[in-house]
């Protein structure tokens, strides 16, 4: 019996350490709405990207550095159903810029990282908060701004929306811009739209953060993820890691080969936690992940992509007599 009293006493000191390690950071209050942003879903699609600054993130308490496995964003209206406007990707990236001079001022996606490739709650209730789980973790530097980059990917539309949100502005230009359009995705690479704005009345949020200690010996390299396993031809999808080693200090280098033997080559400029890549053919990836000169590899994954099939082919569409 004691030592069941021990193992539980055990357990749930762990429990209560995991639990203060993660702070809930908020920016924005009051009641204002944001239309625009995260996502408009008048429109079959759309896409925004905002900046939250340093200073709007260590009031909030976040810890500096340090890793944001959440977002949340706060609905103002019910809504029956997320079925038109479901599927959606978050991108986030530390920078220096402190706003955008206008829509075309935008920050590529090939130089954020990919966070969430998923789908929202099939409904939503007047001012809940909607909360979406990182694939992987994203380090915030402590120091720099962070901007956010939702995109909607589904196709349809629902009534007009509101979210939560709130007006600040910077000493130049807008703190977020929006693009929305019907028929067509939205391109995050190089987003351009038939409806387009800039604005200062963006999402309140709430982030998950937890601390970044400095690494130190040996780190764990965890196993690699994807944000999909069968990729087709050129289509960008987000490489991960789970299990990995969550610290200050470490270095990342992502390596392909065409069979999970190897040989094995480093990716140029694939040097973040998770880097959004794409494929022509089945292709094998691992990291490398470092702290100072201890070193540890992940457990490698396969991303298949179907062959093309050649060939001249007729297609009979006679009716029957």
């Amino acid at each position: 019996m004691r030592k069941l009293i021990l193992l539980l006493a055990v357990f749930f000191a762990a429990f209560s350490i995991q639990t203060k390690a993660q702070t809930t950071v908020s920016i924005g209050s009051g009641t204002g709405t944001s239309n625009f942003i995260p996502i408009y879903y008048l429109y079959d699609y759309s896409y925004s990207q905002t900046i939250y600054t340093a200073a709007e993130l260590t009031g909030g308490g976040a810890p500096a550095p340090g890793y944001i496995n959440k977002i949340r964003y706060k609905s103002k209206a019910a809504v029956a159903s997320t079925s038109n406007w479901k599927d959606w990707e978050i991108y986030i990236a530390n920078t220096s810029k402190t706003s955008f001079t206008g829509v075309t001022d935008y920050i590529s996606s090939s130089s954020m990282t990919m966070v969430f490739d998923g789908t929202l709650p099939a409904s939503l209730t007047a001012n809940d908060w909607i909360e979406l789980t990182f694939s992987t973790p994203f380090l915030w530097d402590g120091s720099s701004n962070v901007v956010v980059a939702v995109r909607d990917k589904t196709l349809g539309w629902g009534t007009a929306p509101t979210w939560a949100g709130y007006t600040l502005a910077p000493p130049s230009g807008s703190k977020g811009i929006y693009f929305y359009q019907d028929n067509t995705t939205i391109d995050p690479t190089s987003p351009t739209a038939l409806y387009t704005g800039a604005t200062n009345t963006v999402a309140q949020i709430q982030l998950e953060m937890g601390s970044a200690t400095p690494c130190s010996g040996m780190p764990t390299a965890g196993s690699a993820t994807s944000s999909t396993t069968n990729a087709c031809s050129g289509a960008p999808f987000s490489l991960g890691l789970s299990g990995q080693t969550q610290a200050s200090g470490l270095t990342y280098q992502w390596q392909s080969a065409t069979s999970s033997s190897g040989p094995w080559s480093d990716i140029v400029g694939a040097t973040t936690l998770s880097y959004t890549t794409s494929q022509t053919t089945t292709t094998w990836y691992r990291c490398k992940v470092a702290c100072g000169s201890d070193e540890a590899i992940s457990d490698a994954l396969e991303v298949t992509t179907p062959s093309l099939i050649g060939g001249t082919y007729t297609i009979n569409d006679a009716l029957p007599t």
